[in-house]
């Protein structure tokens, strides 16, 4: 029963079973997308039975249930896209197991669960001895392919090539600066015609003072129509720093230049997706003719103009 008395109090009494007073607090995070779910279906289920208490994520991806009977908990974070207030196979979800006394916290990483392991869908040249590999899915943070599970081999013959590095996006994008900046530097000692600047020793005269502008109107507040979108939570931020981030790209070094007008077979095997299902992905890679510049010989040498102003 509950009464409503004077000045918003409210009165919860029952004449049944002890009112529960458990409270399960959370977090629900997009783990491939690196961003909080948003309006997240959350399911929490008491062990043995199968009836689950509802809620759904708020706007900074945290959600809370009150009022719950202790015990231990299968509790669902749910990307709910078509809003029907269950599971579907290709939603993006994770669970955990909480044991809740008074009150617990926990953190949900979802992602998509696929059944089937990863393929390649498309393989392409990046430079002279390196190409890029895309996956349908990505890829497991963890004994991601290396040289022993990437192999090469130069058609038709099937030619084994050897490969050198097999690295990340990321950690290609970061040996590729190092190495920009190793030649920039070398380039510049072995420049011996630049000169330095000359300094410019000439007085100058003061710049006028600006005129003052009138002070800035101070921002909308939170959740009105014109305010502009508020910072990530720092929280939330070193949350997601402390798991890597998962790609379907992978980076393949070569030991020797690719060849030209050639064709390769990749086979990666044990390549494994965030579910943990392995498979043996293969992908035939085309290096093209390189495109030569047209060079022009026909095209006569352009005329001097007569000096009309010249006297005869």
């Amino acid at each position: 029963h509950r009464n409503v008395l004077k000045h918003g109090q409210t009165i919860i009494f029952s004449t049944g079973p002890k009112i529960p007073t458990a409270s399960l607090r959370g977090l629900a995070l997009s783990w491939v997308e690196q961003h909080t779910l948003t309006q997240g279906l959350i399911r929490a289920v008491l062990r043995p039975d199968t009836i689950a208490y509802l809620t759904y994520t708020d706007s900074a991806g945290r959600f809370q249930l009150d009022d719950v009977p202790p015990g231990q908990y299968v509790v669902y974070a749910v990307n709910d896209a078509n809003s029907n207030r269950v599971r579907d196979p290709r939603e993006a979800y994770d669970s955990a197991v909480v044991t809740l006394d008074s009150s617990a916290t926990t953190t949900l990483w979802t992602f998509v669960h696929d059944t089937t392991g990863p393929r390649i869908r498309q393989s392409e040249p990046i430079d002279s001895v390196s190409f890029r590999v895309t996956f349908t899915v990505p890829l497991a943070t963890t004994g991601l392919p290396d040289t022993a599970t990437v192999h090469v081999f130069q058609l038709p013959d099937s030619t084994p090539v050897a490969v050198a590095r097999v690295l990340s996006p990321a950690a290609n994008d970061s040996l590729v600066s190092r190495e920009r900046t190793v030649t920039d530097s070398i380039r510049r000692a072995a420049d011996t015609t630049k000169k330095a600047e000359v300094k410019d020793t000439m007085a100058r005269k003061a710049a006028p003072p600006r005129p003052l502008r009138p002070p800035a109107p101070p921002p909308p507040s939170p959740g009105h129509p014109g305010a502009a979108p508020q910072a990530p939570d720092s929280m939330v931020i070193k949350l997601l720093a402390t798991r890597p981030i998962p790609a379907d790209k992978l980076v393949v070094r070569m030991g020797a230049p690719l060849k030209p007008a050639t064709k390769y077979f990749v086979r990666i095997t044990g390549a494994t997706n965030l579910s943990g299902v392995r498979t043996d992905a293969v992908a035939v890679l085309t290096i093209p003719v390189p495109k030569k510049v047209p060079t022009d010989t026909t095209k006569a040498p352009a005329k001097t103009p007569a000096d009309t102003t010249k006297h005869q």
